[in-house]
């Protein structure tokens, strides 16, 4: 009993190795959508479970009954071939073949359901399909789909190509669709017409008939525009890729109020390209259009983009001669605006330059509030200057230094805490500053400088000395300035 399960269980497993390698090559196992149509071409079959069932290993097996006839067979092994070509499109497609229906019908059943491109060309290749029948097809369901409604939704741009892709011989059809084809179109289904021919000669590399359709298109587009047709010549500018031909698309879509529909187009988002060449048009012909570029940006990910147009503008504010409070606050929120974009784009530096700017103009708007004329906008280094100079308050010394760059504020510590005797300005300073060695080393080379100090700057200097805890050092800086030592 245990040899007899022992050798069930090896051909089971054999039988399981042999479908898993089937498996691997076609993947039908999993769950197979049914497309519904109205042709009794093709039956319509249940909707496979996401698991394999009994019906998806005699699928499997069937499949493979067929490829290994193929190659073994002496004789019939195309036929072999077909049949196994038919099964897995027949399982693709989740219906039943019929071989009793012509071929090119079978086709159009195929280009209905959306078919893989590989698909359809061993469908073209099994049935023998010539060049020219599938030109002439081509044409035929073009010309007979033109008169529904749904043409456009019926034969997408890249269900046209994976058909194109069949022909060798794109130059006679993109002549077929332009001399046939486009006379006798409607308005509406001109420029998907004159798309496909673009795709044709382009991919036959006739520059010639290539430029022949974008001087035609540009001749139509301002009256399909004027008519309404601005989403069909939105679609063809993205479809065709040739934007430094057809930039007088986005003019024409600008000047009709819809420039949304080149941000909201679903292939806008996915090519850089497309990206780039937006944001140069409305950067080139129309820098005033915050909105429209904002949004472009916003829709793409493009946070630097906002950023430096948000900054740009703040700079151009914040540079007027005697701003108005309201105009410094729109200054403010624009250095905001940018500061956000710059940190999600990951630009620190300039994240921190714009913080620093916003706090220089929120400064100036309280100056402004109290009826001050002091400002401190686009001051030269020697402005600068003179303003840590005079200013006894730090923090507003702080906030102008910072904007301004100014990183050594000893100085002026020196200054207001020892000469001038405000001690808070050195409290101050303590609150935002880590205060090492070099800090006491430089207050006493400005010590040095100073020459002869009074009673109160000499005990103004002996309590800012008294915060070094380094010993030695204390006892030197007080042998340099002939302090006693025993008061430090």
């Amino acid at each position: 009993a245990s040899e007899e399960e022992n050798r069930q269980q090896i051909q089971e497993w054999s039988y399981k190795k042999r479908v898993r390698s089937i498996s691997a090559k076609y993947d039908f196992t999993s769950s197979i959508s049914v497309h519904s149509t109205s042709d009794d071409d093709w039956q319509e079959t249940n909707t496979l479970e996401n698991r394999r069932t009994s019906k998806d290993w005699a699928a499997l097996d069937e499949i493979y009954i067929g490829d290994l006839l193929g190659v073994y067979a002496k004789s019939g092994s195309g036929l072999c071939e077909m049949f196994s070509t038919f099964y897995k499109i027949s399982k693709e497609q989740g219906m039943v073949y019929r071989h009793n229906h012509p071929a090119k019908k079978h086709l159009e059943i195929l280009v209905r359901n959306k078919a893989s491109a590989s698909v359809l060309k061993q469908f073209v290749i099994f049935r023998s399909l010539r060049c020219s029948e599938i030109s002439t097809f081509i044409v035929k369901i073009i010309d007979k789909w033109m008169a529904t409604p749904n043409f456009a939704k019926d034969l997408p741009f890249q269900e046209f190509k994976k058909l194109a892709d069949l022909v060798t011989n794109l130059n006679s059809l993109a002549t077929i669709i332009w001399n046939d084809l486009l006379p006798k179109a409607s308005k509406q289904n001109i420029l998907r017409l004159t798309l496909f021919a673009h795709y044709c000669y382009t991919r036959a590399h006739c520059s010639s008939g290539r430029l022949k359709v974008l001087e035609f298109c540009k001749a139509k587009a301002p009256k399909l525009a004027q008519a309404g047709f601005c989403q069909q010549l939105v679609d063809i500018f993205f479809e065709a890729e040739q934007f430094s031909d057809m930039m007088y698309i986005c003019d024409l879509v600008y000047s009709h109020n819809k420039f949304s529909l080149f941000i909201h187009h679903p292939h806008a988002s996915k090519k850089p390209h497309f990206q780039s060449a937006l944001i140069g048009y409305l950067q080139q012909q129309h820098p005033d259009d915050e909105i429209n570029r904002e949004l472009l940006c916003m829709e793409f990910g493009k946070h630097i983009e906002i950023a430096k147009m948000s900054f740009k503008r703040a700079r151009i504010m914040a540079a007027d001669r005697n701003p108005s409070v309201v105009r410094l606050e729109e200054c403010v929120k624009r250095y905001a605006k940018a500061a956000r974009h710059f940190k999600l784009d990951q630009a620190f530096e300039k994240q921190i330059e714009c913080t620093k700017q916003a706090r220089l103009v929120s400064l100036q708007i309280v100056y402004k509030k109290q009826l001050s004329s002091l400002n401190i906008l686009n001051l030269t280094s020697d402005q600068v200057r003179n303003y840590l100079t005079r200013n006894p308050n730090f923090y507003e010394s702080y906030v102008v230094a910072a904007a301004y760059n100014v990183t050594d504020l000893t100085p002026y510590v020196f200054r207001m805490a020892v000469i001038e005797e405000n001690m808070d300005y050195f409290e101050d300073y303590r609150a935002l500053h880590f205060i090492g060695p070099e800090f006491f080393e430089d207050i006493c080379l400005h010590a040095q400088k100073a020459r002869r100090l009074d009673e109160t700057a000499t005990r103004n200097l002996i309590v800012i000395l008294s915060h070094c805890k380094d010993t030695r050092l204390r006892r030197t800086i007080a042998q340099k300035l002939s302090l006693p030592s025993n008061l430090i």
